[in-house]
């Protein structure tokens, strides 16, 4: 089948990938992107797939074809290189997909399996252990002792890293001047509880804290100065000018931060290579062992 293989990927979703009815396509939708699986030999039916013309669409063949989906279901092409959700996606979609009744569908099959297979080794070679690359991610590793997380803020910044809190399950409490951003958040994530500044003082060692805030040392300072968080993330751009000291607690400032996703992304940048690599043999094995059979792809899965 890797003979015949096309696939169309389309970011966003301005426009909507619609396949024909009764179509034989394999259309997969996730938040980022639409991906339609099928075969060169339906060369007059692609066309249709979309109900509007859109330049930016890509189209792979043959080998490439299959590295992108490799390269995709392994995270190599989301926000968040190595991320396992994608993965989950593609198999929970497939699950519950009909294959069609012909030797195509068969063939399709197989080699969906086959994906699955490799990108779980992919993964367990080359993409284990690949630290944070976000501020969400970062205070999810440095706060995963604590009992309750605390923001000192309701703005943009929050509510970028919330996402990453939820998931671990926290309760997640936000002090902040003004409710309306409180509530603006709340909509988002219901589970978050409101306190007024006054209630830092509260904070002890089983508590984390995240300011994100453009709030003055000296005034952070009289707020804190019974607190006693374990760990304090403090990502106001003044932090490393203007640091804050508070006895009893770990501080890290925004530059410390800085410093840890860019280790990060080295490491990344190492990571993705050797996994492009990976994926760049298996294709080749992939390839060999369909030009070994001349009958094609059908004939190797009945094996």
């Amino acid at each position: 089948m890797i003979e015949d293989l096309l696939v169309i990927h389309r970011q966003g979703h301005s426009s909507e990938l619609v396949a024909p009815v009764h179509s034989p396509w394999a259309l997969w939708k996730t938040c980022l992107r639409q991906i339609a699986i099928g075969s060169t030999l339906w060369s007059e039916r692609w066309p249709l797939l979309s109900n509007e013309s859109d330049l930016k669409d890509q189209y792979f063949y043959q080998d490439d074809a299959y590295s992108f989906l490799l390269e995709t279901i392994c995270g190599l092409h989301s926000p968040m290189i190595g991320e396992t959700e994608v993965y989950g996606q593609f198999r929970s979609f497939f699950s519950n997909y009909t294959y069609p009744q012909d030797p195509f569908g068969y063939s399709l099959e197989k080699m969906i399996q086959k994906l699955m297979a490799d990108a779980k080794w992919v993964r367990q070679c080359h993409l284990v252990g690949l630290g944070s690359q976000s501020y969400g991610s970062v205070a999810r590793r440095f706060f995963k002792h604590a009992t309750t997380v605390h923001f000192l803020g309701a703005g943009h910044l929050v509510e970028e890293m919330l996402p990453w809190m939820d998931k671990a399950t926290l309760p997640i409490q936000i002090y902040c001047r003004r409710m309306e951003q409180f509530h603006h958040l709340a909509r988002k994530f219901p589970n978050l509880s409101y306190k007024p500044l006054s209630e830092l003082c509260k904070l002890d060692l089983t508590s984390g804290l995240v300011v994100a805030a453009p709030i003055l040392t000296e005034e952070l300072q009289r707020l804190l100065q019974d607190a006693r968080p374990s760990l304090l993330l403090d990502l106001r751009a003044t932090s490393n000018l203007d640091p804050l000291k508070l006895k009893g607690s770990r501080i890290l400032s925004l530059q410390e931060v800085f410093e840890d996703i860019e280790n990060t992304r080295l490491l990344l940048a190492q990571r993705v290579s050797s996994a492009q690599r990976e994926i760049g043999e298996l294709t080749k094995k992939q390839r060999q062992h369909v030009d070994h059979r001349p009958f094609g792809w059908a004939e190797v899965c009945m094996e």
